[in-house]
């Protein structure tokens, strides 16, 4: 449930600061979205091989 909750209110945080950029800019809304997303990508990718190294160093 924790998760669900963490999730989501990372989802809301994206959507306020790409709007709130698109407010000033409208590029820039979508600029801020896309760079927040590509880092969003890059720290789930690495948390889930950290996770697959443990998992394989304990088998």
């Amino acid at each position: 449930m924790l998760n669900i909750i963490i999730f989501l209110i990372g989802i809301l945080g994206v959507a306020l600061v790409s709007y709130g950029a698109w407010l000033i800019l409208p590029a820039c809304g979508f600029i801020t979205a896309g760079c927040i997303f590509i880092m969003w990508s890059y720290f789930a990718s690495k948390m889930i091989a950290n996770s697959q190294q443990i998992e394989s160093k304990e088998g």
